[in-house]
């Protein structure tokens, strides 16, 4: 059971099993990529590791790997999405209008 694999490593103050959830989800992401919010710092990265304390990104263009404490996450969410500036409707005017 991967609960009791950490559980034998438990050291850190907050190991619990939120820390696991985090875990097993990160787990599923490897080789994604992903956004990683921390208190204060976020992190955006192909997820290449996890272990019971820590997970690992390796670094995509305009960012650097990091090593992040599973027990400084926040939430794990799909990296951001990039938006054309300019929209083509086919010449419909869609600007708010009152």
């Amino acid at each position: 059971d991967v609960f009791e694999e950490c559980k034998k490593e438990q050291h850190e103050k907050c190991d619990s099993s939120c820390v696991q959830g985090i875990r097993d989800e990160l787990k599923k992401l490897i080789n994604k990529t992903v956004r990683i919010n921390t208190e204060g710092r976020t992190y955006i990265g192909t997820v290449s590791s996890v272990t019971c304390d820590v997970v690992k990104l390796a670094a995509i263009p305009g960012s650097v790997a990091a090593i992040i404490s599973l027990c400084k996450i926040e939430a794990v969410l799909p990296p951001a999405t990039t938006v054309a500036d300019e929209f083509d409707f086919n010449g419909v005017d869609v600007a708010n209008k009152e």
